[in-house]
């Protein structure tokens, strides 16, 4: 079973969801050969809705082209259009996934698939966007994850992904608004953390000579201004969402309205957690973001060693 992202991603909740929802998902799908017409399970879709400041052609640009994907989703893409071609994203070695593209309507629809084209209508799961022009320089994308089980084993996975894509779809209104063109500097950082260490990691991740230390989750609330000093690098910025022990996402002024994402998400290649760091950044001095990357570097290496 093949899969795009995210990671999402990341995959988006990144590439390990990614990985967890391609083998409960191809379970499925042996499940239903016998069935065809109706699905083998009952279904739920994930949605995420975004206004852009940009016309049609360059949502559409942007969800299709493989110098704009990597612009605000993987970390590398490759796409051969149309129907029967495919998308391919990767997020780095064993994270690379080919998804076929089974609907292309330019500027309307496109669809890419996490299972075989050959898979039962019942059964398909994938990705829908619709990209609709609301007039006034604004285009509406709606984005519909579907064919996620309502079983619990999916609970975690259907959460993660969720969030997932609305990270994914802040990060391509926050380049097509604000850095359209620009290529993207991201610095992207996963390590296992092992089982029962969720709350220590996190905890660890904003303590001194953590990933952003001085911040204080726990007493912010979206809107909130927080700082910090990352390599020797001054942050300040602008909190966008937080779900404790879990999700961390801002804006920041000081690196020309880049994005920061603190997460911990289930493990991809078994039990246990992993935490990740991403921070995507649009016209940067290259010495400031890889201050960040080494400082981000270390830290997760010490987290990784201490499992």
């Amino acid at each position: 079973m093949k899969s795009a992202i995210i990671a999402c991603a990341l995959l988006a909740a990144g590439p390990a969801v990614a990985q967890q929802a391609t083998g409960e998902k191809k379970k499925e799908s042996e499940m239903s050969m016998s069935a065809p017409a109706k699905p083998s399970v009952e279904k739920r879709s994930a949605e995420v809705t975004v206004d852009i400041k940009a016309t049609p052609e360059a949502v559409w640009k942007a969800l299709t082209t493989a110098d704009e994907l990597i612009r605000w989703f993987p970390l590398e893409a490759s796409v051969k259009p149309g129907v029967g071609g495919s998308m391919t994203t990767s997020w780095g070695e064993g994270m690379k996934w080919e998804s076929p593209i089974t609907i292309w309507e330019p500027q309307k629809r496109l669809r890419t698939l996490w299972c075989p084209p050959n898979t039962p209508e019942a059964d398909l799961f994938g990705v829908d966007f619709f990209i609709e022009d609301k007039g006034g320089g604004v285009t509406r994308l709606r984005l519909v994850h579907f064919g996620f089980s309502t079983g619990a084993q999916w609970d975690t996975m259907y959460d993660g992904v969720s969030r997932g894509w609305d990270f994914m779809c802040w990060g391509l209104k926050n380049y097509l608004e604000r850095h359209a063109g620009t290529p993207r500097d991201i610095v992207y950082f996963h390590r296992d953390i092992g089982v029962s260490k969720r709350k220590e990691a996190w905890k660890a991740a904003f303590e001194p000579g953590g990933l952003l230390p001085g911040v204080r989750p726990a007493d912010l609330k979206p809107g909130d201004r927080f700082t910090s000093t990352v390599g020797g690098v001054e942050i300040s910025g602008t909190v966008r969402k937080i779900i404790p022990d879990l999700d961390f996402q801002a804006s920041i002024d000081t690196l020309n309205g880049a994005m920061v994402r603190i997460q911990l998400d289930p493990c991809k290649g078994g039990p246990g957690d992993e935490i990740g760091a991403t921070l995507s950044t649009f016209g940067v001095e290259p010495a400031r973001v890889d201050a960040i990357r080494q400082s981000w570097s270390g830290t997760l290496d010490r987290m990784a060693a201490t499992k």
